[in-house]
């Protein structure tokens, strides 16, 4: 146990990474921040990919050039920032991507309750077709058991 989380002037992932230093080797540390960035990294990537989706199935291609400049400027803002009003900005980026995909489930409402009135309709008809071939096994094997 290192003590870190008594340590008042760490906070968040700090902790983490300062209890790791006093623990690990430093080149194990240092693998572990390379590997932490890049999951931070590809994770916005996602999230770039994902709202920008969104954005163009409703708005066309004609906001990409600004999606773009607008979702990649708050991390060069972010870092020289303090932590907690970055996790602030995340959380705000977070509630932005939940926009795009309201509009969309509004938009396509009318398709998803198609489909699943289809897909119910579907279900309904096998699970009876389904009851249809269980009774109608029994009522062979009963005739069959007569026979003999």
């Amino acid at each position: 146990a290192s003590g870190m989380w008594t340590d008042a002037s760490y906070q968040g992932i700090q902790i983490i990474f300062a209890a790791l230093k006093e623990t690990w080797h430093p080149i194990i540390v240092q693998v572990l921040c390379l590997g932490v960035a890049l999951i931070l990294f590809t994770s916005y990537l996602g999230s770039y990919i994902k709202f920008r989706t969104s954005i163009n199935y409703i708005f066309g291609d004609k906001l990409e050039r600004i999606i773009k400049w607008l979702y990649f400027l708050p991390p060069l803002i972010a870092v020289n920032m303090e932590i907690p009003v970055i996790w602030l900005m995340a959380d705000i980026a977070v509630g932005f991507l939940v926009i795009p995909n309201v509009i969309a489930l509004f938009l396509l409402r009318k398709e998803f309750i198609s489909e699943f009135n289809l897909f119910r309709t579907r279900t309904q008809r096998d699970t009876h077709s389904e009851k249809t071939t269980q009774i109608t096994h029994v009522n062979m094997s009963k005739s069959e058991g007569k026979e003999e």
